[in-house]
């Protein structure tokens, strides 16, 4: 009884985690297809893409772009449509800083 409720546990969780990593990645994808075909930047031009989970929004993806290495671009889909939602320095707190790729500004 124990080696089967262990070994259906172990396969929710890597089922779970293999979920998780699944749509982290297309999320990722999602994310580089907009901004590349939508928005019209190049590849060269998205520094780095790192998706996030949490509670709300549940997958969302901070964007560093490569002419400004120290503002990240927060981004999240709602309804089909993506969103910038946010924009933050890498590191401390600037409130007099003018970000270049706000869309909200």
């Amino acid at each position: 009884m124990n080696k089967v409720f262990f070994s259906i546990s172990l396969f929710l969780f890597i089922l779970i985690f293999l979920f998780v990593y699944y749509q982290s990645f297309s999320f990722k994808n999602e994310v580089s297809n907009y901004l590349i075909h939508d928005k019209g930047f190049s590849s060269n031009e998205v520094k780095k893409i790192t998706t996030h989970i949490s509670k709300a929004p549940v997958i969302s993806a901070s964007v560093i772009f490569s002419d400004e290495p120290s503002a990240r671009y927060f981004y999240k889909k709602e309804r089909g449509q993506f969103i910038q939602y946010s924009c933050a320095p890498v590191k401390g707190i600037n409130l007099e800083y003018k970000y270049k790729h706000c869309e909200n500004p």
